[in-house]
């Protein structure tokens, strides 16, 4: 019997005695039931070396848990803050080049329409990419809302449309990218 239980004895056999009409308790009764209980307390089964070892391993077990899901919680906030990045260089990446692009167009638009119409597939591209961007900052949205375990399938779904997405804008910016290099090379003879 360990201290708690001890003393909740203790406490019950006290309440026990005042709903029983009584204010007072006389010091003979109480040396009395405090010498019964530690009879009682002393001829209790102790603690056997093989319930010592089940306890350990018990506890042994509940730390191994309790540092698995540690590991866990750590993993999946360096997992979200890694896709946040993605996201975030992803818009603008895709941005910038969209910016840069539409101000160089606007700086030759009435000298050279014929590259301005070349380039404009380059900043659609751009364009494209930071669209797809928002779309997987919202996909991305959904994904954490859904992330219980009773809604794991949806949770999946918005997740691998989110990084469908990512990846998207960054072929996009890819794409804009070797567009508007092919338009600056010279013409071949």
């Amino acid at each position: 019997m360990d201290c708690i239980e001890l003393l909740d004895q203790i406490y019950l056999a006290v309440t026990s005695v005042r709903s029983g009409g009584r204010k007072t308790i006389r010091v003979s009764a109480l040396e009395k039931y405090l010498l019964a209980l530690r009879a009682d307390v002393l001829s209790s089964k102790p603690i056997t070396g093989k319930e010592e070892h089940s306890m350990l391993l018990s506890d042994a077990r509940l730390a191994e848990y309790n540092a698995q899901v540690e590991y866990d919680i750590a993993h999946h906030n360096a997992v979200v803050v890694s896709g946040q990045a993605a996201l975030r260089s992803a818009v603008i990446i895709n941005g910038g080049a969209a910016a840069a692009l539409l101000a160089f167009i606007g700086a030759i638009y009435n000298s050279d329409q014929g590259l301005c119409a070349t380039l404009a597939y380059s900043l659609m591209a751009f364009s494209m990419g930071v669209l797809s961007s928002s779309i997987a900052f919202g996909l991305t949205y959904l994904a954490n809302y859904y992330g219980t375990e009773k809604t794991m399938k949806r949770f999946f779904f918005f997740n691998s449309a989110a990084i469908f997405f990512t990846v998207l804008a960054y072929c996009l910016f890819l794409l804009g990218s070797l567009n508007s290099y092919r338009t600056f090379l010279p013409p071949k003879s």
